[in-house]
């Protein structure tokens, strides 16, 4: 189903997280401070859309990002990255996609950084140029908090 919305949604994503703060899609897309992602299509059609998979995508819940097999293709990689990778949760907005478990939409913000301790230094960097909270913890331990919230 395909819905415009003004009001945000928030899922959950990973990025990797650079040594200045800047947060880096796993397909490489970089994420500017104080601006929105926009998603786009190299089929140059309306962003989300159906008949093909462009779009900035979010989990609904926390522990859907750990369950789409999209998702597991670049997860599964992490050891590969140079740069640390961190969850957080993200406000979608625009034209959406949702299945139930993931969300695809026209523009995107981060809302929030889940870092673990060894990643503290470059997460306060970018709390700052993102302007959004860090919470330092072990992500396992954000998985069963937010599990119990459901």
């Amino acid at each position: 189903m395909s819905e415009f919305y003004i009001e945000p949604f928030e899922g959950w994503r990973a990025w990797l997280l650079r040594p200045s703060g800047a947060l880096e899609s796993l397909n490489g897309t970089l994420w500017a401070p104080e601006q929105r992602l926009a998603a786009s299509c190299v089929h140059n059609r309306d962003v989300p859309h159906e008949r093909d998979t462009c779009g900035i995508y979010a989990a609904r819940r926390v522990e859907d990002l750990f369950r789409r097999s999209s998702h597991l293709k670049y997860l599964s990689r992490a050891a590969s990255y140079s740069e640390p990778m961190v969850f957080g949760k993200v406000k979608l907005w625009g034209k959406i996609l949702d299945d139930g478990t993931v969300m695809r939409a026209q523009y995107a913000y981060p809302s929030t950084l889940y870092v673990p301790p060894e990643h503290e230094a470059s997460a306060a960097l970018a709390a700052k140029n993102y302007n959004i909270p860090i919470k330092v913890g072990q992500f396992k331990d954000v998985i069963v908090k937010e599990e119990m919230k459901t």
